[in-house]
């Protein structure tokens, strides 16, 4: 997010806290939390499979650096 009158981005966050529940067959939780920077509301999400977090981090950061699309990198080399 660009401040107009002098080009520096602001400063933004995401916060991401992973659990298991067990007893449920697919046990994986996530929970992101993302403020937005410049004064929008924080949004929260719960995710349950390990990709989708991945996904969402990358839509994320695509938004943060204006980039039409995040780059993907292989869940091998991260």
């Amino acid at each position: 997010m660009d401040h107009a009158d002098t080009g520096e981005t602001s400063p933004s966050t995401m916060i991401i806290r992973v659990w298991n529940e067990p007893g449920h067959e697919h046990g994986f939780r996530a929970r992101l939390t993302s403020d937005p920077g410049g004064g929008g509301e924080p949004q929260m999400s719960v995710i349950a499979d390990p990709e989708n977090v991945l996904e969402s981090v990358r839509t994320w950061l695509a938004k943060f650096t204006g980039s039409e699309t995040a780059q993907t990198t292989p869940p091998s080399q991260l």
